[in-house]
């Protein structure tokens, strides 16, 4: 039985990677949409184009460590933490800024918000497994040495 997943899900390590390449293009266009413009300045695209690429890379490095481990989860789940909040809001912005016009592409940006808290919500759920599992071997060793030290 497998108690922790692996976060090298192909679909959430595509999604992760190309919403980090989406950020990295807001950071290297010399002006935004004129959408965004009328509504945000340049440095104000490029920061949001930062903090998508700094949640992806953080997000990417837990997932792909060599080993799925604690320390890796814990990366994993501070970038969708991050990652989800980001993308919340922006879909808030973009749908302020551009009314209902602006529903298809928010829609798809919004419904990435709760799919990194899903997948923060296993995580917390493996991790509590993995500590549980952990507890009852501590526990069995703890026992083999009280009945292997008194004979």
């Amino acid at each position: 039985m497998q108690y922790v997943r692996s976060g090298r899900n192909p679909f959430e390590v595509l999604l992760v990677g190309g919403i980090g390449v989406s950020g990295l293009f807001g950071l290297a266009q010399a002006r935004s949409s004129p959408a965004l413009a009328s509504r945000f300045p340049d440095w104000g695209v490029r920061l949001w184009g930062l903090a998508f690429t700094v949640a992806c890379a953080v997000t990417l490095y837990g997932v792909l460590r060599p080993r799925v481990t604690r320390r890796g989860l814990l990366w994993e789940q501070v970038g969708l933490s991050f990652l989800a909040g980001l993308l919340l809001s922006f879909a808030m912005f973009v749908f302020a800024a551009g009314g209902t016009l602006a529903s298809p592409g928010v829609s798809s940006v919004f419904i990435l918000s709760p799919a990194c808290a899903w997948r923060y919500g296993q995580i917390v759920v493996d991790l509590r497994k993995a500590e549980a599992r952990a507890e009852a071997r501590r526990q069995a060793e703890a026992r083999r040495q009280g009945a292997g030290g008194g004979a």
